[in-house]
């Protein structure tokens, strides 16, 4: 009998094991990697582009949807098995609901419908994907093959640079961002897109406990390869994420209320007095005082956001009214370099202000479900450290459009937090009394139960 239950046991962990292999192949194919082979772009060859629209030839991104919507379509096949839980659930989604929803209209008065109108629709494929990923999945079980989807990507960028160096590479040869030639850009477009990606995983390694990585080992030698791929990246930007990534993650899931106020003063001024010192600061990630050439490209933004401040220019647009085209002209870029001017221009300060109450959503959530502590705690910690660092890459890159690597892994991730059972606070006599929801009871990875209970 003890022998059967071995065998029995041996044989869920080993499917368990699978399905998240699954799923972080899954979630590594929402980054859009091998975006060069997938595109059927030459880095040594100029970039065509329709000067009206600004876009890349048609259906030259056909295959990148693709990949997302098969993803999409393996989740929707996933969660039938639990479907009443999936349509009860529905109703978690709801906190950032209103900022796609606003990408969405915002195809109607867009430069380019059908550009906005594909980028809103690839925004909420990466949410729902991510919702049906956690109903399928423990939180702590997501948090997992999210985490193991960096090590899908380390490998693979490693293997691009070795077989394909002219792609995994910049090269010399390059038709653009020669300047950076000799910098990793690993399966993504740009060294930009792969550093801050490899940040962003590197800061939910450090911060993932043995309820979401077992084995230390294998912990440890991830956060080394992710440590070595940023300095390959040569991506100064990257290398700051990660412990801002980590600070954002303990002040806003970590601490209590009063911790918060207190570690908050003091960023504040420790930010003041960064802000005071910033050409050393800048001279130290070895920057200028113009962070290669953004102020610049920021000021030429604001003389268009102010234009359409409220709705902008349509989500994702190729032109904004010609911005594009202008910014290209004056600092050959194609984009604001910054995620949320790159949204006011898109979406206007409602646009803004609806991705941003999402956000708090989030925190809140992940702040509930790390409080009652647990596997659900640990998961939520994981996901939150993806969001914040997804916030803070946005600073120096326009990577909220959902095409973007960092973009296909934030609101992959967003999506799961979303599906965590919420904390509810209950106060008939005033007492502020909590009850715990509980779902039923699910397998753990070592072939036991555990409750799903979440008190706040």
């Amino acid at each position: 009998m003890a022998s059967r239950f071995r065998r029995i046991r041996l044989l869920f962990v080993t499917t368990q094991s699978a399905e998240i292999a699954f799923w972080a192949l899954c979630i590594f194919l929402l980054t859009s990697p091998f975006t060069f082979f997938l595109i059927g772009e030459d880095p040594t060859a100029p970039l065509a582009r329709d000067a009206a629209t600004m876009r890349r030839p048609e259906n030259s991104q056909a295959l990148i949807y693709s990949l997302r919507v098969l993803v999409f379509l393996a989740a929707v096949f996933a969660s039938l098995q639990r479907w009443r839980q999936t349509r009860r659930d529905l109703s978690r989604v709801l906190p950032i609901i209103w900022f796609p929803a606003w990408c969405l209209l915002s195809a109607f008065w867009s430069d380019s419908f059908s550009t906005t109108l594909n980028a809103a629709l690839a925004l909420i494929l990466l949410v729902l994907t991510g919702f049906l990923i956690g109903v399928r999945l423990p939180l702590h079980l997501a948090a997992r093959a999210l985490i193991h989807s960096g090590a899908i990507m380390a490998v693979a960028s490693v293997l691009m640079w070795l077989l394909y160096p002219a792609y995994g590479a910049h090269q010399a040869g390059d038709a653009s961002q020669a300047v950076h030639a000799g910098a990793w850009r690993g399966v993504y477009l740009h060294k930009n897109h792969f550093g801050p990606l490899c940040a962003i995983y590197l800061s939910a390694v450090l911060l993932a406990s043995r309820r979401v990585l077992p084995s230390q080992a294998y912990r440890w030698g991830l956060a080394a390869f992710l440590s070595f791929l940023i300095i390959q990246s040569w991506s100064a930007s990257a290398i700051a994420l990660v412990p801002l990534a980590l600070f954002l993650t303990w002040l806003v899931v970590v601490l209590n209320p009063a911790e918060k106020l207190l570690a908050g003063s003091a960023a504040a001024l420790g930010g003041m007095a960064a802000v005071l010192s910033a050409g050393v600061l800048l001279a130290s990630l070895g920057r200028d005082a113009t962070l290669t050439g953004r102020t610049e490209i920021w000021q030429t933004a604001l003389t268009y956001i102010v234009r359409e401040p409220l709705i902008g220019y349509g989500f994702g647009s190729g032109v904004y009214a010609g911005f594009v085209v202008e910014v290209g002209r004056l600092h050959g870029v194609h984009d604001a370099h910054n995620g949320y001017l790159d949204l006011l221009l898109g979406a206007g300060v409602i646009g803004l202000a609806l991705f941003l109450a999402a956000v708090v959503a989030a925190w809140i959530i992940a702040r509930g479900v790390y409080s009652f502590g647990g596997s659900y705690g640990a998961g939520a910690l994981v996901l939150a450290a993806v969001l914040d660092g997804f916030l803070i890459a946005g600073l120096t890159e326009a990577n909220v459009r959902p095409l973007s690597a960092v973009a296909g892994l934030a609101f992959c991730a967003l999506g799961i937090l979303l599906s965590a059972p919420r904390p509810k606070k209950i106060s008939p006599t005033g007492s502020h009394a909590i009850r715990q929801e509980r779902l039923a009871p699910r397998e753990t990875a070592d072939g036991g139960t555990e409750s799903t209970a979440v008190g706040a």
